[in-house]
């Protein structure tokens, strides 16, 4: 049997092959993947895996695991969801213009439900939710007590709707505008789920688009409470 594809030579960027420098650095054990995509995962996972133990996040062509490597390889960073004051810099490793190191700090976040991909408009990055006509949230795991603050950026798609922040299920603050801040958001040791509640159910923009949007995010930055 023969197979044939049409979809041409795909290569090997620089930007992986460069990954072999992680070799220079004694300090490094084990390491976070958090690559998704499969032809880059597969070849990041060539050049590591027979000097570190790594953890997949994603499945591809090999079992996804739990994130519990000492440090995580971080790609360009293009997203509206960061996490400030809880890396020291010189827990960082810049390995080349796409990737880096960073050791894995006292806590870390992810997109949780009720998300569309990322979009870009005019070079700004936004992620509307309503997906499934899920509540949008995001998962937030400590390895110890910790005291956050969260600032948002946001349009909803009806002017009419309201957004409430919830952690865990509770309620704990309300937001009208287009900005939002809130400080002191004491969170135990261990995952807790902070949740974007709207008024009103995502709708259906009618432009054409068939998605049932609810509001469009900018910004969602978690930093330490200093």
């Amino acid at each position: 049997m023969i197979s044939t594809s049409n979809n041409g030579v795909e290569f090997v960027s620089e930007d992986v092959i460069d990954l072999g420098k992680i070799d220079n650095f004694d300090n490094v054990t084990s390491i976070n993947i958090q690559e998704s995509t499969h032809w880059n995962q597969m070849w990041i996972f060539y050049f590591l895996f027979d000097k570190y133990k790594l953890y997949l996040k994603y499945p591809s062509y090999y079992a996804a695991s739990s994130q519990i490597g000492e440090w995580t390889l971080q790609g360009k960073k293009s997203d509206i969801l960061s996490l400030l004051n809880f890396t020291k810099s010189s827990d960082i490793i810049p390995i080349n213009r796409i990737y880096s190191l960073e050791k894995n700090s006292s806590c870390n976040i992810s997109f949780y439900n009720g998300w569309y991909d990322i979009e870009s408009n005019q070079n700004t990055l936004s992620r509307w939710s309503g997906e499934k006509n899920d509540t949008p949230s995001i998962e937030i795991g400590c390895n110890n007590e910790e005291s956050i603050n969260v600032k948002l950026n946001f349009s909803p798609l009806n002017p009419e709707n309201n957004l409430s922040i919830l952690k865990d299920g509770k309620k704990i603050m309300t937001c009208p505008n287009k900005y939002c801040e809130i400080n002191n958001i004491n969170l135990t040791k261990g995952k807790h789920i902070l949740s974007f509640d709207a008024k009103l159910s995502p709708q259906q923009p009618g432009n054409g688009d068939t998605r049932y949007l609810g509001y469009a995010f900018s910004k969602i930055v978690i930093s330490k409470n200093v």
